[in-house]
């Protein structure tokens, strides 16, 4: 489904501004005959005159910015489909826009995420972005959609880039902004409608960029707005996409003080989705099918080479390269068997020369082509990628959700129905990973075994017609229902014995109805809903939607009984209840939580559900919900269990459940219908958000020609949470001399200053606030180096902790290989003194000397012995477990499972000792192992909290973990070590350093690592490393010295 496609089904039941208006004229009392003329003319003027003057921005809000939070995903790139993609005017940077409310900012070298600013707004179903533009200058964009938040109707928001505040906002659209296009000069933006959606905007509209006014309109121009795009004289081209009736393409030239449409073309028979000036903007390349000229929109010759293409591939998109001396084409096509960039050489627009680069996105939304060369590009499932000079693939940011979009029969339930297998589609293709509904976690799956079921589609007495991507899908002849022309339905699951399937839909409906179509429940969910299927025997409803959500719901009702957000390409999982209570695997919670935004001047913050793990975290969760099979059932028997296990004064539950948006609000213009039964999850309460750090000069991204920096910041923190601590680190090395002692107080409006030394080099500074909810988001500041370079700083040391237990006291804890794993990574990581650290201190624990005393002195040791140059690393070989009180602990030489407290390394203590470290701190935990020591404590081998809890930002430190949930660390004498070790050790002697340039960075070690050991345990074992926010990538080894 392209962008514009999903702009109708996106605002399919949204009430237009028009009805709005009504309603509020119905509210009106004009009983007041003594009312003044001028009141009545006033009254006139607003009734009628459109709104679309600008609306400052710290008016914007008119009461409607909500406070409320709002549950949105985060997996890294567009949650939900991106439609634009910009270059910067230095070619530095990137900027997307998408429906999930994100303007999202790249790097063009490395394809980091640099920023993402969030939009502000009333519900789940605002804030959808259809339209990108930059100012000429680059230091703004424009954007809109299905935007409320910022004035009365729909709006278009002014955004800084620099600094992410909402500069202006022009308010009171009643149809969505498709399209926008900035002038040469900055003065001037151009709006394109969508007018199919019931809204009264018709056309396009060109607006002075600062003050709003309108400079000319052109309401004839009907359908979906889908480019807009000036050249240097001013001169506009505009395309509507009115499909099924024939598009259009229009020319606009400046006259005067206004603007006179000049010539018009239809395509009778293609579409004009996307548009393009060519290099010299002579003429106007639509859609890579036709080439007009760009003074009287004639056509011209255009005629490229297709041949060979994917099979399925119908559209391209075609931009030129800014010499002329290519033409590139993307693949728009949901058919298609794959992606495909094609790039044609020589002159003219009828080349037949092409080399092709494969892809595995198949439905490119945008393109951008640099000077250098490069070739950046969206695709509509969120991917962001950029293609070098060379034709080859230079980076590439994907979401790591399961390939359903358009295989809906790819949703498999195991026989049993404790488990789900899904496809990962990536740049090698595509891998099954199954995984388990009642312990969450992944393990490899082989789809064609006999366990696997997909879903039925048709048998005896049940006949599915026209199901897949049809608006006019049937059930034994008769219609299935939908609530408008635009509903498509996209996947169907037929019972095997009962008269009656579930479908999903692409307005994100799923419905169950009978043999003869008629609707015995529906259900919102919050996208489209891509593949289905059913669990029988336990009386489940299994629906994926686009986003990467998996939903379970009752057969019987459709009753929803828990969500999970899976990224099984990262082996990440995350499971929510709409009480708000989560489960998450290692690294998962930052990837979903709470949007606010109630200053209309700024955009919104972001707060990962990881802020709030001290009251939201609920073990065992989906066990219980899914054994009660009743969602409040379930969470009720968990809250029991965890507050079985810790006083209750440790605990606070969520506030009261709230309904959804509808219900809520009452008087959003973005709620869901009323007979569309659907819940919201609820949220933590607004008065006790972690603290948000403001950068406010110089910025989020700067250069300095001195290695020094003064940073112009504020904290804004509830004022029953007020700020306690402010923390800065500087290439991820805490810096407690830069930070007075009051500086974090919740001091509203104040501006305060850091001063701080930098590195002569490239730097990251993080500005991280603490109050009693919690830690901030770090705030980072991205600072280039222009300045002389100058000698390095003295390296620090590395200190070095490896302990490791095989011959446990009680023999039947016993293990093979750890005290060997601990000894071979301490004699390997030795060799780094005198090159990559001046010098390393090893103290190894293993077997008889890894007592618990032991173990606890050496952690004071590291306390006393590191310094804000040094570097820690920390690794733990043996068993752990959790103590059924919330603590997990490393069981040293002397443990005993029966007394953990005494006998037992509690993580927190840990913790505590390495986030007092004051440099770099790496941890590498071995702690999952197989044994008798199980026995009973089974499910207790969890470690995803404490890894979740160290790994947290504002810890600061680095994890690898050898396994996640309940997975167990597998080792084989034929191995020499433990899968984790033996993977580790090798990456580090320099499998992981993949371009050979003799070092070894954290986050390579971490990829290698993660793919080897899945190699080694057929899949059976998952490593994972959580990335830190705002801690970037450092090097941790030199390759020769490790291969000595």
């Amino acid at each position: 489904m392209t962008c514009e496609q999903q702009v109708n089904g996106a605002l399919a039941g949204i009430p237009t501004l028009a009805a709005a208006r009504v309603r509020i004229c119905r509210r009106q009392r004009f009983d007041d005959r003594r009312e003044t003329t001028m009141m009545r003319a006033l009254l006139c003027l607003w009734l009628f005159v459109p709104w679309f003057t600008a609306w400052p921005a710290a008016a914007a809000a008119g009461g409607q910015a909500s406070s409320r939070p709002v549950f949105a995903v985060d997996p890294g790139v567009h949650a939900g489909n991106a439609c634009r993609l910009v270059a910067t005017p230095d070619e530095r940077q990137l900027v997307s826009v998408g429906l999930d409310k994100t303007v999202r900012i790249w790097d063009v070298d490395s394809g980091r995420q640099l920023r993402r600013l969030v939009l502000p707004v009333v519900g789940r179903r605002d804030g959808q972005l259809f339209a990108l533009a930059l100012s000429p200058d680059g230091s703004l964009a424009a954007v809109g959609g299905n935007l409320y938040s910022l004035g009365p109707g729909r709006s278009v928001a002014i955004v800084s880039l620099h600094d992410g505040r909402i500069v202006r906002a022009f308010s009171g659209f009643q149809s969505p902004v498709t399209a926008l296009a900035w002038s040469a000069d900055g003065r001037l933006l151009v709006l394109g409608f969508d007018d199919d959606t019931g809204g009264s905007d018709h056309g396009l509209r060109i607006l002075d960029s600062e003050s709003g006014h309108r400079v000319y309109e052109d309401s004839t121009l009907t359908g979906n707005l889908t480019t807009l795009a000036f050249r240097a004289d001013r001169t506009l081209f505009a395309t509507a996409h009115n499909h099924p009736a024939p598009s259009r393409v229009v020319l606009y030239k400046p006259a005067g003080d206004t603007f006179s449409r000049v010539a018009e073309r239809t395509l009778t028979d293609r579409g004009a989705f996307r548009a393009y000036w060519s290099a010299d903007q002579r003429a106007i390349l639509v859609n890579g099918h036709s080439l007009y000229d760009g003074e009287s929109l004639t056509p011209l010759p255009f005629r490229l080479n297709r041949k060979a293409l994917p099979a399925g591939v119908r559209a391209l998109l075609i931009r030129e390269s800014p010499a002329g001396r290519y033409l590139l084409g993307a693949a728009n096509s949901r058919d298609s068997e794959g992606g495909v960039i094609r790039r044609w050489g020589g002159a003219g627009y009828q080349r037949a020369s092409f080399d092709d680069l494969s892809i595995p996105d198949r439905r490119v939304a945008d393109l951008v082509v640099l000077r250098s060369g490069m070739l950046g590009y969206v695709a509509e499932d969120g991917t962001v990628a950029a293609i070098g000079a060379d034709l080859q693939l230079a980076w590439r940011n994907a979401r790591a959700t399961a390939d359903l979009d358009g295989h809906p029969e790819a949703l498999r339930v195991s026989a049993d129905g404790r488990r789900v297998a899904l496809p990962v589609a990536n740049e090698q293709g595509t891998r099954w990973l199954a995984f388990a509904l009642d312990e969450p976690g992944f393990s490899s799956a082989d789809p064609a075994s006999a366990q696997w079921r997909a879903p039925l589609v048709g048998r005896a007495g049940m006949t599915v017609l026209a199901w897949q991507g049809a608006p006019d899908g049937t059930v034994n002849g008769q219609p299935l229902p939908k609530k408008s022309r635009r509903e498509r339905s996209l996947s169907v699951a037929i019972h095997s014995s009962e008269d009656a399937l579930v479908f999903g839909s692409s307005l994100r409906l799923l419905r169950k109805v009978d043999g003869q179509g008629k609707e015995l429940w529906l259900r919102r969910l919050e996208a489209e809903v891509v593949a289905v299927n059913l669990i029988e025997g336990r009386g489940l409803v299994v629906a994926a939607t686009i986003d990467g959500f998996l939903h379970l719901l009752r057969w019987s009702d459709g009753e929803p009984l828990i969500s999970y957000y899976l990224q099984p390409g990262d082996r990440k999982w995350l499971a929510i209840s709409h009480a708000g209570f989560y489960e998450a695997g290692v690294g998962a919670a930052d990837h979903a939580g709470w949007i606010v935004g109630n200053d209309p001047g700024r955009t919104a913050d972001f707060f990962p559900l990881s802020r709030f793990r001290r009251n939201f975290l609920l073990p065992g969760m989906v066990r219980s919900v899914l054994a009660a099979g009743d969602q409040r059932q379930g969470v009720i028997a968990a809250k029991r269990e965890r507050e079985g296990r810790r006083s209750t004064a440790e605990v606070a539950g969520p506030p009261a459940r709230v309904a959804d948006d509808a219900a809520a609000t009452g008087k959003a213009a973005a709620t869901a219908s009323e007979d569309v039964q659907g819940e919201e999850i609820t949220a933590p309460p607004s008065d006790r958000l972690p603290p948000v750090i403001d950068i406010l000069k110089p910025g989020y991204d700067t250069s300095v020609r001195e290695p020094k920096l003064v940073l112009s910041y504020r904290v804004r923190t509830p004022a029953a949470a007020p700020a306690t601590r402010l923390r800065v680190r500087v290439n991820g090395i805490e810096q407690p001399q830069a930070v007075d002692s009051g500086a974090a107080r919740a001091l509203r409006d104040e501006t305060r200053e850091l001063k701080l030394d930098l590195p002569a080099e490239d730097a990251e500074v993080q500005l991280i606030a603490e109050n009693v909810a919690g830690a901030s988001v770090p705030a980072v500041v991205r600072v280039r180096y222009l300045g002389e370079k100058k000698a390095s700083p003295e390296r620090g040391d590395l200190y070095v902790l490896a302990v490791g237990v095989s011959a446990y006291d009680k023999p039947e804890y016993r293990l093979d290989l750890p005290a060997k794993d601990a000894g071979d990574f301490a004699e390997l990581i030795r060799r780094q003194e005198g090159t990559m650290y001046r010098k390393v201190v090893v103290r190894k624990l293993v077997d008889a000397a890894a007592s618990k005393h032991s173990v606890e002195a050496a952690l004071s040791w590291l306390k006393e012995a590191v310094g804000p140059r040094d570097t820690a690393m920390v690794f733990l070989a043996g068993h752990g477990i959790n103590d059924g009180h919330g603590e997990y602990l490393y069981l040293p030489r002397d443990a005993d499972v029966t007394r953990l407290s005494d006998t037992g390394v509690t993580f927190s203590l840990l913790r505590r000792t390495l986030t007092s470290l004051p440099g770099r701190t790496l941890m590498f935990v071995d702690t999952c192992h197989a044994g008798n020591v199980v026995g009973t404590f089974r499910r207790q081998l969890d470690n995803t909290e404490a890894i979740n809890e160290l790994a947290s930002a504002e810890n600061n430190i680095i994890v690898f973990a050898s396994s996640t949930g309940l997975q167990e660390s597998m080792e084989d004498l034929a191995w020499g070590n433990g899968a984790f070790t033996k993977a580790l050790l090798e990456g580090l002697r320099g499998e992981a350093d993949l371009k050979k340039r003799g070092r070894i960075t954290y986050k390579q070690l971490d990829a290698y690592v993660a793919d080897r050991v899945d190699e080694l345990t057929r899949g059976q074992q998952t490593p994972v490393t959580p990335v830190l926010q705002g801690v970037p990538d450092f090097i941790i080894a030199l390759v020769a010295q490790l291969r000595r």
